[in-house]
């Protein structure tokens, strides 16, 4: 994670200016955190709320491992299949 702090310019005048590497570090996991998390739950819902209502959609399907489906559509019903709380937890 160090040489990728340097990499961004702006991180890297941070860093210069004494801005803490782990905290800093740290920050960026979480905002690549969310950032992912609200992907999925997007390619979860089969749509995107912000579209117009004439915008395609979409699913999540899960196969087994020749390619097959399994029936089990959506990262939730995955989850609560498996016993793992709500989608968020």
């Amino acid at each position: 994670m160090a040489s990728m702090l340097l990499q961004n310019e702006t991180l890297a005048q941070l860093l210069n200016r004494g801005a803490d590497r782990e905290l800093l570090a740290e920050a960026l996991r979480g905002v690549v955190f969310d950032a992912v998390i609200d992907v999925i739950m997007t390619i979860d819902e089969g749509f995107d709320p912000d579209a117009p209502d004439d915008a395609p959609g979409w699913t999540l399907v899960e196969t087994s491992s020749v390619d097959s489906a399994t029936g089990v559509q959506g990262w939730r019903t995955a989850r609560k299949r498996a016993g793992v709380g709500s989608a968020r937890s």
